[in-house]
């Protein structure tokens, strides 16, 4: 979702939290306007908190996503468990 990498956002600045939504919008209207995502049955956005204005606007996640099935989880550099727990729904969604 952001470009900007980042162990974690404790100890930001207002202006760096600035940069980082800035960036986010940018991503979300380029990802708006490829319609590329919108092919997917399942779509795994592992980015944590970045995800939070798709997971609450309907219509972005629609026209983001179309009907695909949303999994939100942390980054998939180390395991989450919460991901562990989707993974009947997410085969259920693809076959």
């Amino acid at each position: 979702m952001c470009e900007i990498c980042r162990p974690n956002d404790k100890n930001l600045t207002k202006e760096q939290h600035k940069e980082i939504e800035s960036n986010i919008r940018k991503r979300l209207d380029w990802m708006r306007e490829t319609n590329f995502f919108n092919q997917f049955k399942v779509v795994i956005l592992a980015c944590g908190p970045y995800a939070e204005a798709i997971k609450n606007d309907e219509v972005l996640r629609k026209d983001l996503f179309g009907e695909a099935f949303i999994v939100y989880c942390n980054q998939l550099t180390r395991w989450d468990k919460r991901l562990e727990n989707k993974i009947p729904d997410i085969q259920r969604n693809l076959y």
